[in-house]
């Protein structure tokens, strides 16, 4: 499909799993459903051939 990084609006108690599994803290973006909250965004990039 072309894509090769997946970012993830991540609730901020499941934020070091993500990065243990390898995504890295690329900023912040405000919870939908949350007025005021910030949600941790995650990065993680997409090797090539890996069929995702």
């Amino acid at each position: 499909m072309g894509s090769r990084r997946l970012t993830i609006d991540a609730d901020p108690n499941a934020e070091p799993f993500y990065l243990a599994m390898g995504a890295t803290r690329i900023g912040t973006t405000a919870s939908e459903s949350v007025p005021g909250r910030e949600l941790p965004l995650l990065g993680l990039e997409i090797a090539a051939g890996t069929g995702v």
